[in-house]
């Protein structure tokens, strides 16, 4: 374990832990208040994983997944109350890293109610699909479909729902 001052101020802010001659995590104090918030995880000479504690409460907020120096996913807990409800695919476009798609869990209920997928044409990131569950069955009660970046069409599975 290597422990680090990067800012000078007399206090550890950086912790680099190695396997094999490599480097395998990196833990950081981001702001220097004395709590580690960062933990980047490694596998060969590559970042595999990002963890977060954006709020210093000790729980981590934010993971995302790394391939070939790429996000491909990230699960995020942005209402702070130490569950996961949004998660982000990421595909490359043209060399470039865009959202694919976005699912919500909006009543904190372990499972996603909303998807939204994105299409990426001539360097801009669009909506082309969104899905929502509403009465928490499992399967989408309005599907809208948009293009380039438009609605144009909603479909609704149930009668009361109509009225959107």
């Amino acid at each position: 374990m290597r422990v680090l001052d990067a800012d000078g101020d007399g206090r550890a802010d950086a912790w680099e832990r190695y396997e094999d001659g490599r480097i395998a995590q990196l833990t950081l104090d981001r702001n220097h208040d004395g709590v580690r918030d960062v933990f980047l995880r490694y596998k060969g000479a590559e970042l595999h994983e990002r963890l977060e504690d954006a709020n210093d409460d000790g729980t981590i907020d934010r993971v995302v997944s790394y391939e070939r120096k790429r996000r491909v996913r990230a699960e995020e807990d942005l209402s702070f109350n130490g569950k996961m409800d949004t998660w982000t695919t990421y595909a490359v476009v043209d060399g470039a890293e865009v959202v694919a798609r976005v699912e919500r869990d909006s009543q904190d209920a372990g499972k996603p109610d909303l998807s939204e997928s994105y299409e990426t044409v001539d360097g801009e990131t669009r909506i082309v699909r969104r899905e929502e569950d509403l009465n928490r069955d499992g399967k989408p009660d309005v599907v809208s479909v948009y293009e380039k970046g438009r609605l144009v069409q909603r479909a609704i599975s149930d009668e009361a729902l109509a009225p959107l």
